[in-house]
């Protein structure tokens, strides 16, 4: 009996491993945040991903720092499998962030957005997930949130450049 029960727990501990493969989730962002949830990427699921970027639309305001701050808290708490080769991020952004600090009461947390733009650039060179570090890349192209003043413009590149795990990504 006691050597059935040992099968029968490592079989349910088999069963409920991560699958293994290509886990894959998005967090869209405008003046809120919507998630996909981060799952193995199959052809059901490429379906499902590609629903939830057609049901997408724009919206004023950029959450960006928080929608890059909680994507790590999503890759930490995802179930993913014990061996895992790389973590990456990529974010795609328009504009400055306008409401992070409103998110939250991240106001009580940070004094300024550039100190969450600061704590969010430290947890993507700190965060380890199974043992690797996250890669992070940012694309920005400038909208119309973007003036032509060299301030913005300047914020716009730091933006940029801090939410990518290195200055060339």
């Amino acid at each position: 009996a006691y050597k059935k029960a040992q099968y029968w727990n490592e079989f349910n501990n088999i069963l409920s491993l991560p699958e293994a493969g290509l886990y894959f989730g998005i967090t869209a962002f405008n003046s809120k945040l919507y998630k996909s949830g981060i799952q193995v990427l199959n052809e059901s699921s490429k379906s499902e991903f590609t629903n939830f970027i057609d049901n997408r639309t724009t919206d004023n305001g950029t959450i960006l720092y928080y929608a890059v701050d909680k994507t790590i808290e999503d890759i930490e708490k995802a179930k993913l499998p014990e061996e895992i080769k790389s973590v990456a991020i990529i974010t795609f952004t328009d504009g400055l962030d306008l409401g992070s600090l409103r998110q939250e009461n991240m106001e009580d947390i940070y004094d300024s957005k550039s100190d969450y733009l600061d704590a969010v650039h430290n947890r993507i060179k700190s965060t380890q997930i199974k043992g690797n570090k996250i890669v992070s890349y940012s694309i920005g192209l400038r909208g119309n949130d973007v003036g032509s003043s060299e301030d913005q413009i300047a914020e716009f590149r730091q933006n940029i450049e801090k939410i990518a795990s290195k200055p060339e990504y």
